[in-house]
């Protein structure tokens, strides 16, 4: 029985620069085929015939650019990887979108390097069965990124949508009947929209002054609370009456403790506890499983510790507030407390179905609980 080799389809107007890249992979020993598009439209039709396991692009081509070629994977391929060659990527942008949908942006000039890590890693996902192509809202990142000036429709089941960019901020939007950042909050439950592109920005008036990534990230929080709305309902429906607080010192446990296992509500959490930092004791501590080991939270305060020794060497005047450290398929999570210095948070994430941008926002609400 032959093994299915997979496929890399790079797609790039520069014939140089494309076939460098093709050549350069294909001698590298790489167990994948490559393939190669001078535009967006000659991709589609590779991708449409011989099929493809991820793809390459840059943005800015002729006949059909690699905002079109996106557009038209995200509706016809939606399980297809997608990388991005861009000039305008940030380290923040970049670990956004990689969690909430997209492997993610390659920045140019082009580390060849990277570049085949990420392929390895975007075919290494797919071979594991867990494939998620580019989404609705890192399309929209990608927008912005690319200071781009447009008008989107987009269409999901009987539902519409107008999203207007003018130099990549979004200025106005439309949905349901309403206008401005009203129309964004219930986009993230739209499931494989239909998107068209019109280059040319229509809005009539500005009705939008918030940035891009506040909207898409409220956005996405009220779609997370409105899928678990109904089963968060029913559990304090059942719920028994608290018992009576027995003293302050029991209550204020049960509180830090209760708060900690707030957080394992959240997507892709496998365990978080409260840390303090000069002790290395841990105050409270929850985990889904045995991925989570209370002792790494305990040893994550001699990072937070490092850490803060070079800032003062480097002369750095603002205090840490978070540290992240990104494995194989888990993310650790260390911030430090704004109000307690002595306090920190550490989190495991799975590294696939966690979402950065949603996580933050729900720590802050439950660090202004705990007055952290």
């Amino acid at each position: 029985m032959a093994i299915h080799r997979q496929t890399v389809l790079i797609v790039d107007d520069e014939p140089l620069f494309l076939s460098s890249v093709a050549e350069g992979l294909r001698s590298s020993d790489v167990d994948y085929d490559v393939l190669t598009a001078p535009d967006g439209r000659e991709a589609i039709r590779l991708a449409d015939t011989h099929g493809v396991d991820l793809v390459v692009t840059d943005l800015k081509m002729p006949e059909l650019d690699g905002f079109e070629l996106i557009r038209y994977l995200m509706e016809n391929h939606p399980g297809t990887p997608v990388l991005v060659m861009t000039a305008f990527g940030t380290p923040d942008i970049e670990a956004t979108v990689r969690i909430s949908g997209a492997i993610g942006y390659l920045e140019k000039p082009i580390d060849f390097q990277v570049l085949t890590e990420r392929i390895e890693e975007g075919l290494h996902r797919s071979t594991r069965g867990h494939i998620q192509g580019i989404t609705l809202f890192s399309f929209l990142q990608l927008l912005q990124m690319e200071k781009k000036t447009c008008t989107l429709e987009v269409r999901s089941r009987r539902r519409r949508a107008l999203l207007h960019f003018q130099d990549g901020e979004l200025i106005d939007a439309e949905a349901g009947g309403l206008r401005g950042e009203e129309a964004m909050q219930g986009l993230a439950g739209w499931d494989r929209p239909k998107i068209e592109i019109d280059n040319v920005c229509r809005a009539k008036e500005r009705t939008i002054t918030v940035p891009l990534t506040n909207l898409l990230l409220e956005a996405a929080r009220l779609e997370d609370e409105k899928a678990r709305g109904a089963g968060k309902r029913a559990a304090r429906a059942v719920e028994p009456e608290p018992a009576p607080k027995a003293d302050s010192r029991k209550s204020k446990a049960s509180t830090l403790q209760g708060s900690i296992e707030r957080v394992l509500q959240m997507d892709g959490v496998h365990g978080a506890a409260l840390i303090d930092l000069e002790t290395g004791a841990c105050l409270a501590s929850a985990s889904q499983d045995a991925v989570f080991d209370p002792d790494l939270a305990a040893a994550a305060a001699e990072v937070v510790q490092a850490e803060r020794s070079l800032g003062r060497k480097l002369g750095l005047e603002r205090g840490i507030h978070e540290i992240l450290v990104t494995l194989e398929d888990q993310i650790h999570v260390t911030r430090l407390s704004a109000r307690n210095r002595r306090l920190f948070l550490f989190l495991v994430l799975d590294r696939e179905d966690s979402n950065l941008g949603l996580l933050r926002l729900g720590l802050e609400e439950i660090e202004e609980g705990l007055g952290l």
